[in-house]
């Protein structure tokens, strides 16, 4: 999930010019985000990072080897993942639209902010069993932060995506993505974004799931 805030502040960037530098907070400095080796870059507005506890680049970590999943809805990013699964032909995909409408008829709520970590597990446990799915993924946004210098703003977005996995009941993987944006004239707009992440999520997910299937072929 995944919202553009850019687009209004840049209409007031001629109001706000100042000498002092201002930074918000978030779920990791924005210093450390700066440091993460850049996974993709879409010129000076926009570049995608993942970002380790310790504010460095993310080691991939494998992904159990799986076929069969299902996606969380959220916004379009969830459904750009979703194609992307779908084109690589490694992905048996239950997609959002599938699984929101499961979420429906059980009564439980799609923002998985409303729910506890034990009430995802049983949501995740549910879409499990209506679809026999392996593994089902989900993002969690974690809000997005702003830095203010005297000619420059930078925008950072941080979004974890986690892996249920049916068989174990229980969260098995997770990866953490930073959205950068230091917009020069022109905000990325929200499809933008959306797909920018969607693409990331899914190209990260392959990646780990080889990583997973290269482990088990060694052992």
């Amino acid at each position: 999930m995944i919202k553009s805030v850019v687009g209004r502040d840049l209409r007031m960037a001629a109001l706000l010019l100042s000498f002092v530098f201002v930074a918000i907070p978030l779920y990791a400095p924005q210093a450390e985000a700066a440091n993460a080796v850049i996974y993709k870059d879409f010129g000076n507005s926009m570049k995608i990072g993942f970002i380790g506890e310790n504010g460095e680049n993310e080691e991939l970590k494998a992904l159990p080897p799986a076929r069969r999943i299902a996606i969380w809805p959220g916004e379009s990013g969830e459904l750009h993942m979703a194609e992307q699964f779908i084109a690589s032909g490694q992905f048996d995909v239950s997609t959002p639209s599938r699984v929101g409408g499961i979420a429906t008829a059980a009564q439980i709520s799609r923002d998985l902010k409303e729910l506890t970590r034990g009430e995802q597990a049983e949501a995740f446990d549910l879409v499990c069993r209506e679809t026999g799915t392996e593994l089902v993924f989900a993002t969690h946004n974690l809000g997005t932060g702003k830095s203010e210098g005297l000619f420059s703003r930078t925008y950072t977005t941080r979004v974890d995506l986690v892996a249920f996995s049916c068989a174990e009941h229980s969260f098995v993987w997770e990866t953490h993505m930073a959205l950068v944006q230091r917009p020069i004239t022109r905000a990325a707009s929200e499809d933008q974004l959306q797909s920018a992440a969607g693409d990331a999520w899914a190209e990260r997910v392959i990646a780990a799931k080889n990583l997973g299937v290269q482990q088990v072929s060694s052992n």
